[in-house]
């Protein structure tokens, strides 16, 4: 043991200050002891740790800058990098694992930085799309599930944080195998997936083992640790095996026990601190660096980037001074309906018609999937005369669709252009993709008439004359302007470029084909009826709603089957004929209730049954629910619109391409087989 009799701290800071008198360590070493100690912030503190013999240099002052540096981490500032201020309300970030000491740790690929090599471009129309090499997301996803099937079994599973980090991290799985991104999100999904395996890996150890730990017999894991002020903070860490670092005034130097001294280790040069330059990120949070609000900003950013735009969300159109009203139907009306699966024919002239064609009418069409019966009925009997538009006039891109109508495959004068447009879509189905995968797109919702142009834009180009070069320029000129209009700002980031229409393969469920089967061919239009649907919900919901605080894709996610373990933009076929076209009125209940939730704060004359709370609900009262939700949304959709909704469909046989497993659900005792239980009605009392 070495005692310090007399040490000049110059050697630890640039101004003279007085000297250092180590006392006797006769009596037992405790937590505010020092290993080692420095003196840091000119002299004005002293800074020890009992169970570290490195002193960091901790993240003080009150203008912290949170931006991603080079590395796509955030300097001193990231808890995954260095240790931070202890905060009782975010306890766990002291117990975030350090890289280990050898690479082939399995866990090591949670600190493993992708390159270019890691990157797999997609073979399509648009160059520097791509997904990870197989290899790594493979890695990164075994862990990742095998901590979401932990979460799912401890006991604190119900735990919000706990929640939350399980969610965002099956979206983050979900989407990194999925969705196809540029070089540079690419390495940010992957940074965020590291970021959030680490902190709910934190806070589970912490729930389940630190924090009930009294002594940890002189070690410490290889954790990041904590700085506190608080000497009892400081003493629970250091018996919990947790490293601290204790910081206090320097009028207390003469109560301090040192063993010896520690240069302060700062972060410049040993952590990358210069700014990312492409692309270039802002900053996130400026303010204190030991308070809760940094962090909610690094959970706000993780949900930013897992965001997908509103293409529906720039409108310019005027609204009307006169309430949104709905007519409600009465019991009688409900149940009558419910045994009228066909709309009265007189009623055809009403209906609004587009290109000539009646949008709110199904053509008949092996291919074409299978309409859930409530959503058909609502269709076939909603009457145009009884509509009250919102808006003064009619906003242009509020007519056209995200992705490609799914009749327009069917309305077709012969079947080599339908089956032109089925091989346009899947050799361009990545891109369209990617064109509505980032917040910071303009994804415009495109009319019928440019899709068509679009899906025959090689159709076109293999049937012109050939003998004119000047037609030839011409129609290629034309075609290229074409698509530059409609990826618009998506390929003017992350070096992607636009190769070429004629670019690409034909890929579905992961394959390359030639020729399809009448079952893909009503698996591609059911993808295209449930991503539209989806992003016309989320449209309908962000411009109805009283509650514009709340987050709408949370919203609007828990009401398809497993999307609160995967994305909007990832439809999967495995769930087609679940959720809201489950054929047991139980299972779809569940769903039905989540669309209620979502419509109870529209703005308008909200159905009675829709204000509803209670927790029991017969079968009945399912069938009534579903008629009204179904006749609600159709009448609100064309209200705000002006044009037939596309509404969810299941498939005639069954398709199966990739499911996470549901979250455990709420457990109900003893309960009745004729009654589904709202069990969301529970979390309010």
């Amino acid at each position: 043991m070495v005692l310090l009799e007399a040490v000049t701290p110059q050697i630890l800071v640039n101004k003279p200050v007085l000297l250092l008198h180590a006392k006797d360590f006769s009596e037992p070493f405790t937590s505010s002891d020092g290993l080692v100690g420095s003196v840091i912030d000119d002299g004005n503190l002293i800074i020890t740790s009992p169970n570290c013999k490195t002193i960091f240099d901790p993240p003080l002052g009150g203008d912290r800058h949170l931006f991603l540096r080079s590395n796509l981490r955030y300097g001193d500032d990231d808890p995954l990098q260095w240790p931070q201020p202890f905060l009782d309300s975010y306890s766990h970030i002291s117990c975030i694992p350090r890289s280990p000491v050898s690479a082939k740790d399995p866990e090591s690929i949670m600190w493993y930085t992708p390159s270019r090599r890691d990157f797999v471009a997609d073979n399509a129309v648009l160059c520097g799309v791509g997904k990870p090499e197989r290899w790594l997301f493979r890695d990164l996803q075994s862990l990742s599930l095998a901590l979401i099937g932990r979460a799912h079994t401890s006991k604190f599973r119900e735990q919000i944080l706990v929640s939350q980090l399980t969610n965002v991290l099956s979206h983050l799985v979900h989407r990194l195998e999925f969705i196809s991104t540029g070089f540079f999100t690419m390495c940010l999904g992957v940074r965020e997936m590291q970021r959030t395996y680490l902190e709910l890996t934190a806070l589970l150890n912490y729930m389940e083992y630190y924090r009930l730990r009294s002594t940890s017999l002189g070690t410490i894991d290889n954790i990041m640790g904590a700085f506190t002020h608080d000497p009892l903070v400081c003493d629970c860490l250091y018996k919990a095996g947790i490293p601290v670092w204790f910081i206090r005034p320097y009028s207390a130097l003469n109560s301090i026990r040192i063993r010896a001294l520690a240069p302060v280790t700062k972060p410049v040069g040993v952590l990358p601190l210069e700014p990312s330059s492409r692309p270039v990120y802002p900053a996130i949070y400026r303010g204190r660096g030991d308070v809760l609000e940094k962090y909610i900003a690094l959970g706000r950013n993780i949900l930013g980037y897992l965001r997908y735009p509103n293409p529906f969300g720039y409108l310019r159109a005027k609204p009307l001074a006169a309430p949104l009203a709905v007519a409600v139907p009465s019991k009688r009306e409900i149940r009558a309906q419910r045994f009228t699966p066909y709309s009265n024919k007189s009623k055809a002239k009403q209906k609004a018609r587009s290109d000539g064609q009646n949008k709110f009418h199904d053509l008949v069409d092996p291919i074409l999937p299978p309409a859930i019966p409530s959503w058909r009925l609502a269709l076939d009997n909603f009457d145009v005369a009884t509509a009250q538009f919102v808006y003064e006039v009619v906003n242009p891109t509020d007519l056209g669709y995200v992705f490609p109508e799914p009749a327009m495959f069917l309305r077709t004068q012969t079947i080599e252009r339908r089956e032109t447009y089925f091989k346009s879509w899947l050799k361009y189905r990545s891109a369209f993709i990617y064109r509505v995968s980032s917040k910071d797109f303009t994804a415009t919702p495109m009319p019928t008439s440019v899709w068509r142009d679009v899906l025959t834009c090689e159709h076109t180009q293999n049937k012109k004359d050939s003998t004119s070069k000047q037609s030839d320029e011409t129609l290629s000129e034309r075609l290229r302007t074409y698509a530059m209009d409609f990826f618009q700002n998506c390929i003017q980031v992350e070096d992607v470029s636009l190769v070429g229409l004629e670019k690409g393969e034909m890929k579905w469920n992961g394959k390359v084909v030639q020729t399809l089967s009448d079952n893909e061919r009503e698996e591609i239009l059911w993808e295209l009826s449930e991503l539209n649907f989806r992003f016309e919900l989320l449209a309908l919901h962000s411009r109805a709603t009283t509650t514009p605080d709340k987050d709408p894709q949370e919203l609007v996610s828990a009401c398809f089957s497993g999307c609160n373990s995967r994305s909007l933009l990832v439809a999967d076929l495995g769930t087609a004929n679940h959720g809201l076209a489950d054929g047991n009125w139980e299972d779809r209940a569940l769903y039905l209730h989540a669309l209620k939730r979502l419509m109870m704060s529209w703005k308008g004359d909200i159905p009675s049954i829709l204000r509803v709370e209670k927790s029991q609900w017969l079968e009945r009262d399912i069938c009534d629910l579903e008629i009204v939700i179904t006749g609600f949304y159709v009448k609100s959709f064309y209200n705000y619109f002006r044009r037939a909704p596309i509404v969810p469909r299941g498939l005639s046989h069954v398709a199966s391409l990739y499911c996470i497993p549901e979250p455990p659900a709420i457990t109900i005792l003893d309960p009745r087989p004729d009654l589904f239980y709202d069990v969301s009605v529970f979390c309010l009392l």
